[in-house]
């Protein structure tokens, strides 16, 4: 990828995160305006790939000006394949944490030749932390994976988690879906 992450994808065969955050809990880390896109990954090991991950700390991401993880533009998508998983977004802290006026758009698994199942998230919080998930948009989200006896495979759009208080108003998931034609069990091939 060239400095405004278009041209030629940064192709990868490890997990990637775009932005790690680990903060502190004084003032909040404002994170705001970042684009994360034109990624393909061919990771193997169920292992987690993220364009926004937070695990510790306080922050407002995208209260100001929200972040953008993928692109509208299909050919600059973000693409998971193989044996592992995908989060846009991702907090797992036990802050105060406020997320919102992000996008996810066009990320994809299309390879069907991996044996377990695979999960995608839009937006994912999980822990004990509060957060405020407001007006952000989750389009174009799809998942190819071929399910078998032991793993699911799961498009979510936004998966809440976490046990403090949260507060979710005004988001916009649209377009998402899985593409497999295996026969839903349990929770295969399930959107949410």
């Amino acid at each position: 990828s060239n400095a405004t992450a278009g041209g030629t994808n940064l192709s990868t065969s490890t997990n990637f995160i775009g932005i790690s955050l680990a903060l502190g809990t004084t003032t909040a880390t404002s994170v705001q305006g970042n684009v994360i896109k034109n990624i393909r990954s061919t990771l193997n090991g169920f292992t987690a790939s993220y364009g926004i991950y937070l695990t510790s700390g306080t922050a407002n991401i995208g209260t100001v000006t929200g972040n953008t993880v993928g692109s509208s533009n299909s050919s600059e998508r973000i693409e998971v394949n193989g044996d592992s998983y995908g989060m846009s977004i991702s907090s797992s802290s036990p802050g105060v944490v406020t997320l919102s006026n992000n996008a996810v758009r066009n990320m994809t698994m299309t390879s069907t030749s991996f044996p377990t199942g695979e999960y995608r998230y839009g937006i994912s919080v999980s822990g004990s932390g509060a957060h405020t998930i407001t007006n952000n948009t989750v389009d174009q989200f799809t998942n190819n994976s071929t399910t078998d006896a032991s793993y699911n495979t799961q498009t979510i759009g936004l998966n809440i988690t976490a046990t403090g208080v949260e507060t979710i108003t005004g988001n916009t998931i649209s377009n998402i879906g899985c593409t497999n034609t295996t026969a839903p069990t349990a929770n295969n091939n399930k959107v949410w």
